[in-house]
């Protein structure tokens, strides 16, 4: 008999003093990296406004742009984890977060690391082990 080992399609995180389930079939996979391209476009939009932001010492523009960017970064995270958690979650969280929204990129940075390792992790056990057989073959000669 062949037995096959599938993994997880859910993973559980805990985010503060609370915990949260996220699924990770293909259909909610397609949800996330939708909601990752918003943010990606978004961030693409700051930087289009405010280029020179990190090299900045005018204190003036800064305070400008912390005032116009966080309040929509945060609605962008929320929406994030209310799509990968479930609806209310992204309030949740802001607030697990202490309403901060450099904690929220944090924790977005977190959840988003393991996404792309469910979608990128695509190579077999059969695979990995080949591969490891090789270089430890090669490594002997």
């Amino acid at each position: 008999m062949i037995k096959i080992n599938l993994k997880k399609v859910t993973e559980t995180f805990e985010i503060g003093d609370k915990t949260y389930e996220a699924d990770f079939n293909d259909e909610a996979l397609k949800k996330y990296f939708k909601q990752g391209q918003k943010i990606w476009e978004y961030d693409k939009q700051v930087s289009e406004k405010y280029p020179d932001i990190d090299n900045t010492d005018d204190f003036g523009k800064i305070c400008a742009a912390a005032i116009d960017v966080l309040p929509a970064r945060a609605e962008i995270y929320k929406s994030f984890f209310n799509e990968t958690f479930g609806e209310g979650y992204g309030e949740s969280i802001y607030k697990q977060c202490g309403y901060s929204t450099p904690n929220m990129q944090k924790v977005f940075m977190e959840v988003w690391e393991v996404i792309y390792r469910k979608v990128m992790d695509t190579e077999s056990d059969s695979d990995k082990a080949a591969k490891k057989y090789v270089k430890n073959r090669n490594q002997k000669r």
